[in-house]
């Protein structure tokens, strides 16, 4: 009966120490999931602004591209169109990060196309404002 009692008492002990090593291994995996989730959902709205600002800026470098082949400033209309360009594979990297489908990133483009295109005509001095976030953004 002793080697009985014996017995479960280290069963039970051996148990316990399973659960407790099963809780630590968890309490560890939880520390370290939980700081990389929390900092990928803050770089998620960074990230978001990346692709705004991206699309923002492309919008900008074709309307003064466009500026400049009206005015038959053919080098600076190159110059800013290459800028356009730039902002757009910049856009569509953000985009491939956000894991947005095409369809997504068609309708974003369309509708930033239409909201800076009208700022630009319509506000004085909104392109200013605009050239210099692009600028801070190394897109202008």
């Amino acid at each position: 009966m002793r080697h009985s009692i014996q017995t479960s008492t280290c069963i039970a002990a051996r148990r316990a120490g399973r659960v407790a090593h099963r809780l630590i291994s968890v309490a560890a995996l939880v520390l370290v999931a939980v700081p990389a989730t929390v900092a990928l959902s803050q770089e998620k709205p960074s990230i978001r602004q990346g692709y705004q600002t991206a699309m923002r800026c492309f919008v900008v470098n074709g309307h003064v591209s466009l500026m400049f082949k009206r005015k038959g400033d053919a080098a600076n209309a190159q110059l800013f169109d290459g800028k356009a360009r730039t902002a757009h594979d910049a856009a569509k990297g953000y985009a491939q990060f956000l894991k947005l489908d095409p369809i997504q990133i068609s309708r974003d483009m369309d509708a930033t196309t239409d909201a800076e295109l009208r700022r630009l005509l319509a506000e004085p001095g909104y392109l200013t404002e605009a050239a210099r976030a692009c600028k801070a953004a190394s897109l202008m």
